[in-house]
């Protein structure tokens, strides 16, 4: 994670046949923008959409998203975690390294959680590399 020491330890790796981990920094990635609504097209569905900023120095890997819902009590009526493959379309489908400070939408059709459901939010969690 020490930038001082990333240049010798690629050379060490490009040696021993060995990689160095990407720089992975979650609390740098903002959200802006969240909205969820009604599905235009399909009952008891919602959209949501997000833009996601990478607000480190460095590119990294895109984020696992987690999506709650919370009733007016705060508890978790229901929730889910999207891979970078299940919220990535157009360009940067397939995509691992989120660019740097430039702004990626994201679009998730979902079904909706009840009325009971009246407040979310988006976390975001490191990828797990496969």
């Amino acid at each position: 994670r020490d930038q001082a020491y990333r240049p010798a330890l690629s050379s060490a790796c490009e040696l021993l046949g060995c990689t160095v981990p990407s720089l992975n920094d979650v609390s740098q990635i903002r959200s802006s923008n969240l909205m969820v609504r009604s599905h235009s097209e399909t009952a008891a569905a919602l959209v949501v959409d997000a833009v996601l900023i990478n607000r480190a120095d460095f590119r990294q890997p895109f984020p696992v998203m987690e999506l709650q819902f919370t009733d007016l009590q705060g508890t978790v009526v229901a929730g889910r975690r999207f891979a970078p493959s299940e919220y990535l379309a157009g360009e940067l489908l397939g995509s691992k390294m989120m660019p740097t400070r430039q702004p990626v939408h994201v679009s998730l059709e979902i079904v909706d959680p009840g009325a009971q459901a009246v407040n979310y939010q988006l976390r975001f969690h490191p990828a797990v590399d496969s």
